[in-house]
């Protein structure tokens, strides 16, 4: 089990505005954890503020640990989110029945199998995320290797913008650098463009388009 400190760091410099705008300078101690020289002054707009004083709140509250089965309710409910949001923003041909259909038994496989790779997110004893990914078929008409995917991930919304997708997408491609997996492959919906970029910046790169006509209006 792992616990890791978050300060939220995308979501802070999406809210700095402009001196005129500007509250308070962002403390010397976050200045350093971005990055940035000890003496730089930046200012933080007052919305800012708030997300800092909830990143402290949070600060050593984050446990990321791999799934158990008493887990699954809580990834249930996550996933079905998931396909919530897909099917209302992206994609109407979603089947919402699949999560407690078919997705118990999928989820299930994934939590308990070595080929499967679940990781849980709590926050102050409150699962907010998970990931789910494993080793997948080979492809026939590919040279021969190993194959892994990363089927599907979901952080409440509260909690995005501050790394916690990408810490568990890394401990994903760890894991399957670990087993010795060749190629590791993610599907997103091709609107939306937010998730297809935060893959591309964790080093996924463009393989498959695939395209669809919708016959019946």
């Amino acid at each position: 089990m792992n616990l890791i400190r978050t300060y939220a760091v995308g979501a802070f410099l999406r809210c700095f505005a402009p001196p005129a705008r500007a509250g308070r300078l962002l403390p010397r101690s976050i200045i350093i954890q971005l990055g940035l020289k000890p003496h730089s002054r930046l200012e933080l707009h007052p919305t800012a503020q708030v997300l800092l004083i909830k990143a402290k709140y949070m600060e050593n509250d984050i446990l990321i640990r791999k799934a158990d089965i008493r887990d699954l309710k809580d990834i249930l409910r996550l996933n079905f989110d998931l396909f919530k949001k897909e099917h209302k923003e992206y994609d109407e041909s979603l089947n919402l029945e699949w999560t407690y259909d078919e997705g118990k038994k999928y989820f299930k496989n994934r939590i308990v199998e070595k080929s499967g790779f679940v990781e849980v997110v709590k926050v102050k004893g409150k699962i907010i995320g998970y990931l789910c990914g494993g080793i997948s078929d080979k492809l026939a008409y590919r040279n021969t290797a190993k194959y892994a995917e990363l089927e599907n991930m979901l952080i409440e919304e509260n909690f995005r913008g501050g790394g916690i997708g990408t810490r568990l997408t890394e401990d994903f491609i760890n894991w399957c650098k670990e087993n010795k997996v060749d190629y590791i492959s993610v599907t997103a919906s091709a609107e939306n463009k937010q998730t297809v970029d935060f893959y591309r910046k964790l080093g996924f790169k463009d393989y498959t388009l695939t395209l669809e006509m919708k016959t019946k209006k």
